[in-house]
């Protein structure tokens, strides 16, 4: 009989962690760990098929990925993909398109009870700019139980830095235009 995994049993099979480091160091997110290695991702480096290549996931691989944002062009957070999208648009001048128009994400905004179809000014200057965006993560994660994902949580806390110091450059820019 197929059993059911649950979402803590997924997140925690060897291979699967990790996958916003993996991804950023251009390997798959899912891949399989080498042969012969224990289960616990985290009791030691684990070793993952990464394209052609077996690469371990050790301090200096998580370190890395981390600083291979400061290379992005962008970089943009799903849990605050409104701000997301004005962000991008500013940062590279560009206007937005009908198509963007925040339907993709507008259950996280109805939870909360805003209007994030604005893409003005104002509303960059005042319902974007909150200190620390995503703290606590505007999602459900108790079917993880005890399980955290240390190898991402490192990536994500220096992409959520960058996302905020991006936005407050581009809100300072706005504050100090002449008539803001």
């Amino acid at each position: 009989a197929r059993r059911t995994i649950t979402a803590r049993e997924y997140a925690a099979a060897p291979g699967v962690a990790g996958c916003l480091a993996k991804m950023i160091m251009g390997c798959y997110c899912a891949t399989r760990p080498q042969p012969g290695q224990p289960g616990a991702p985290y009791t030691r480096p684990l070793t993952v098929a990464c394209s052609f290549n077996w690469r371990t996931i050790d301090r200096d691989f998580i370190d890395t990925a981390a600083r291979r944002l400061d290379n992005f062009g962008f970089v943009g957070l799903q849990e605050a993909y409104n701000a997301s999208v004005c962000l991008f648009h500013r940062l590279f001048g560009l206007r937005p398109l009908p198509h963007e128009g925040f339907v993709f994400n507008m259950g996280w905004a109805k939870r909360r009870n805003t209007d994030t179809r604005d893409l003005s000014e104002r509303d960059l200057k005042y319902k974007l700019a909150r200190p620390g965006l995503a703290r606590p993560a505007p999602w459900d994660d108790s079917p993880l139980g005890d399980f955290v994902d240390v190898i991402d949580h490192a990536v994500y806390a220096t992409a959520l830095d960058r996302f905020e110091r991006d936005l407050d450059a581009q809100l300072h820019k706005l504050r100090s235009r002449p008539g803001a």
